[in-house]
């Protein structure tokens, strides 16, 4: 299964055109330009019929980067804004649909992978350095 993240447009007002984690399928429409996602209300506005549902909401302005499946979940480094620390610069967790803060303290994490023996890669551009997650 390919998934892959979506960031939306800015200047829709704060708080709003969520990030998105989508299922890449052949054919699917992720409705760019007349239909955008919605954080507040975690759906689809605009002119919609027949756009693909993402399979996760996520924080507008986080800018959604890197994903892996990992331990039966997907998780997504939210890379965050270079002048604020309003937004991002944490890993979420994605379970069932439900986003949840995996991991935080990350200057601006970026690319996600999981190493052969089992642990979760995590590439944090702003301190140049890839941390390793363990279960214990």
């Amino acid at each position: 299964t390919l998934y892959a993240t979506i960031n939306g447009k800015d200047k829709l007002r704060d708080g709003e055109r969520a990030e998105l984690l989508v299922r890449v399928t052949q054919g699917a429409d992720f409705g760019w330009p007349d239909c955008w996602p919605s954080y507040a209300l975690r759906r689809l506005i605009g002119a919609c019929s027949g756009v693909t549902a993402p399979v996760a909401y996520l924080e507008p302005h986080s800018s959604a980067d890197g994903v892996a499946s990992w331990r039966g979940d997907l998780f997504v480094a939210e890379w965050g804004e270079y002048l604020h620390h309003n937004h991002g610069r944490r890993l979420v967790r994605i379970s069932r649909g439900r986003v949840t803060t995996f991991a935080t303290g990350f200057d601006h994490p970026l690319a996600l992978a999981v190493d052969p023996s089992g642990g979760l890669l995590v590439a944090d551009w702003g301190r140049g350095v890839i941390y390793e997650i363990r279960k214990r």
